[in-house]
């Protein structure tokens, strides 16, 4: 069987070329025969992006008598490629001789089991004849006005031509996968409105710089950067794409899509109507939203740009990071399933970021609603543990989009340290007074320092003069009025302010620079803020003369907020070594770029993971599961188990396991009452067990053996959050034991990602 795949898109610079490449390099991987025909008849690239200079390209076969089999490249990466013409002006105007002798070799290729075209881009007569004749087009877009119109445009001359195939969207390029989602409903919506084209998604894939570097180098992104986001996107792609392939196909079908392409390209009306590939582009219904982009330059360190002001102005705490540790720790929690209340509460609370942005989050979804949280808890109790984690998720994902580097990851550790040391200080001093409201002073400690991460992150230029944070001396001050017209302590009261935080906490940023005759005059909590920022800002020796000045401003005995302040650095400690974030005083490059590599990888994962296990109904769900297991781990011998709603104590076969008779199924019904069986040690302890035929002691996992037809019965947990949902069961022989230890940890995050999808019994 051959199945074409037509990619195509309605501009240039979409990135169509690079994902043709990339699809058809995975593709081999997995072991399918795979052709690429580079189908831009006039400025062909493909084999550009490879690093291969053919001795022969298209122009050879159609004007020069060469056979296609002798043009036809095999590249290092696996698969063919026939590479077109670049320059040559006939090959785009080819005429109808030419074009029969094209189809009529193209119709002698056999042996290939995907056969991809990459079109030229645009709505010429080539293209769209070339989808006119696939069953299956797949569109790149990008969230650019001018890559949605030109793709709408194209859409319509195939709706014009009454086209009857799928056209499946990959979306390109976007920072975020919910904004790739936005993009493609959006523009489904109007598509769906206003043509008579089915649409579907194929996946998206998220802008990399990785990808520009490939390209650079001539190489795919795929075998050069294996682990980098864009390649993660991609394999998700390729398992989409070839997901709903059925064993019909045959070398029939691929010469009737010569026969259909040829009738089309020698219509003597042009097939794309009214409108052409040169005329304006025609506007976007109502309806579609397009990314607007932006650039701009570093800012000089004389004085601030009317662009810094206006950024800070409109600054958005969408822009601010938190240190990828903490998001790495976020990850791994996830990828074991859905994080518990418990665990957010830790990660959001000790991070003044994450904590800001949970708030605005709450004000976002509560608008109407007079409830005033008092602390991160009672948020994630009225959010809902399910929004709470998806956001979180949502966060890390964008921040190992980011382009953060080790310095400024750097930073952010600082900042954090000194963040959370101050909060939880200046709460222990709360308590030794009887302050009735510790919550709000542990906030206003929290984040007094967030005008200073607004302004590094708009300048960080600047703060290279000032590289000993958090010392904040008279010097600080001063030069940031002269760069920007304002300290940071007054910028971060005027964030705070925009998002509608109250007084005291607005007051915790604003005061926290004023010289001592004036904070003697401030409300206590104010004055909290102060010492704890004072006393973690200080060297060791200064911080008894400070302690000395503390017990005068708030009647706490020195040597109790010298006790107190130890107490604190033990529980930063203890933090610190469960998210895995190096001291505040650690200025270790190569550590923080390790930290951002392992957060890119640990997101490119579990975006992996998820893409195969979509939020279908139930009944679907399962094949994606056999699917997954089948792509990801090369396992193909499955059953699923899933708890007996009618019988608790037991679980029974589900879906339609590759292994089994659909018949047969129903009569996997699997006690849970046998405390040596494979299966109950799996279900209530959560571990992958292996067991060979001779370690089998309850015949009903021997049975189960027998139906695998296999050497090893291996069992996986589908567990989240702790509880068990059941178990997936795989049949191995003794040369594929050592493939599934190797990927473990990966199972159990792809076990515990089903497991999240399943419907609780």
């Amino acid at each position: 069987m051959t199945k074409v795949i037509v990619i195509t898109s309605g501009k240039g610079g979409v990135g169509k070329t690079n994902i043709s490449v990339n699809t058809a390099v995975e593709l081999a991987r997995r072991g399918y025969r795979t052709c690429l025909f580079d189908a831009d008849l006039g400025l062909a690239n493909a084999n550009i992006l490879l690093g291969i200079h053919p001795e022969k390209s298209l122009d050879d076969f159609v004007f020069k008598g060469e056979k296609l089999e002798d043009i036809i490249v095999s590249t290092e990466f696996g698969f063919d490629i026939i590479p077109g013409s670049s320059g040559i002006e006939e090959m785009a105007n080819l005429g109808a001789v030419r074009i029969a002798h094209l189809v009529k070799g193209f119709n002698s290729l056999t042996g290939y089991d995907h056969f991809l075209i990459d079109t030229s881009s645009g709505i010429s007569k080539n293209v769209i004849s070339l989808c006119l004749a696939a069953e299956e087009t797949v569109l790149i877009i990008t969230s650019e006005a001018t890559s949605l119109t030109d793709a709408y445009g194209l859409l319509k001359v195939l709706a014009l031509n009454k086209y009857k195939g799928s056209v499946r969207i990959v979306v390109n390029k976007c920072t975020t996968i919910p904004k790739s989602r936005e993009t493609y409903l959006h523009f489904k919506s109007v598509a769906d409105k206003h043509l008579a084209v089915h649409l579907t998604p194929i996946g998206a894939v998220l802008h990399d710089p990785n990808i520009e570097k490939a390209v650079a180098k001539q190489k795919p992104v795929l075998t050069l950067y294996p682990e980098t986001i864009a390649s993660q996107c991609i394999r998700a792609m390729v398992i989409n794409l070839i997901g709903n392939e059925t064993d019909t196909e045959d070398e029939k079908n691929f010469n009737d899509f010569w026969t259909r392409y040829f009738k089309h390209i020698s219509a003597d009306q042009p097939v794309t109507s009214s409108t052409s590939a040169n005329q304006e582009r025609e506007p976007l219904p109502v309806g579609v939203k397009a990314e607007k982009t932006s650039t701009g330059n570093s800012p000089q360190l004389i004085s601030a740009s009317e662009e810094i002001l206006t950024a800070l102005d409109s600054m958005e705490f969408a822009a601010l990071s938190s240190p990828c540790q903490l998001f790495c720790h976020t990850l791994h929690q996830l990828s074991k399933g859905q994080l518990c209340h418990g665990e957010m509460l830790k990660i959001i609370s000790c991070d003044p970021v994450l904590t800001i942005k949970v708030k605005q989050l709450f004000h976002a979804t509560h608008p109407d609603k007079q409830v005033a949280p008092v602390d991160i808890g009672h948020i994630i109790d009225i959010l809902g543990v399910d929004i709470v984690s998806k956001w979180l998720q949502t966060s890390a994902t964008q921040a190992a989009l980011s382009t953060q580097d080790a310095e400024s990851n750097i930073f952010l550790v600082k900042l954090w340290h000194h963040s959370y040391s101050c909060a939880l200080l200046a709460k222990s001093l709360a308590e030794n007074i009887n302050y009735p409201a510790l919550e709000e002073v542990f906030l206003s400690a929290l984040l007094h320092n967030i005008g200073r991460l607004a302004l590094q992150s708009i300048a960080p230029g600047f703060y290279v003069l000032f590289p000993d944070f958090p010392r904040e001396d008279e010097e600080l001050p001063e030069a940031e009025l002269n760069f920007f017209a304002r300290d940071h302590a007054e910028q971060g009261a005027k964030i705070l302010q925009k998002y509608n935080f109250n007084s005291y906490t607005v007051d915790g940023s604003r005061y926290h620079l004023v010289d001592r005759k004036v904070i003697e005059t401030a409300l206590p909590s104010t004055r909290l803020v102060y010492l704890a920022n004072q006393l973690c800002s200080a060297s060791s020796r200064e911080t008894s003369e400070i302690a000395q000045y503390g017990e005068s401003l708030t009647g706490i005995p020195a040597l109790e907020i010298l006790q107190r302040q130890k107490e604190v650095k033990k529980k930063v400690d203890s933090t610190t070594e469960l998210f895995n974030i190096p001291s505040g005083e650690t200025n270790n490059s190569d550590m923080a770029l390790a930290a951002i590599n392992l957060l890119k990888s640990s997101a490119a994962e579990l975006i992996m993971i998820q893409a195969n296990i979509p939020a279908t109904l139930p009944d679907d769900l399962t094949q994606h599961i056999y699917r997954g297991l089948d792509l990801l781990f090369g396992l193909r011998k499955t059953i699923c188990l899933l708890p007996d709603p009618q019988q608790n104590d037991r679980l029974i076969g589900t879906g339609n396991p590759p292994t089994l008779h659909p018949a047969l199924t129903a009569d996997l019904q699997i006690p849970l009452c046998y405390d040596n069986s494979v299966i109950t040690q799996t279900f209530y302890n959560g571990t992958i067990n292996i067991a060979r035929h001779e370690e089998i002691k309850v015949l009903v996992d021997q049975q189960l053996l027998n139906v695998l037809e296999s050497e090893l019965l291996v069992s996986i947990p589908l567990r989240c959050t702790d509880k068990s949902r059941g178990v997936i069961v795989a049949g191995v022989g003794e040369d594929e034991v050592a493939g599934v230890e190797s990927v473990r940890q990966r199972l159990l995050h792809f076990a515990a990602q089903v497991a999240t999808a399943l419907p609780l019994t």
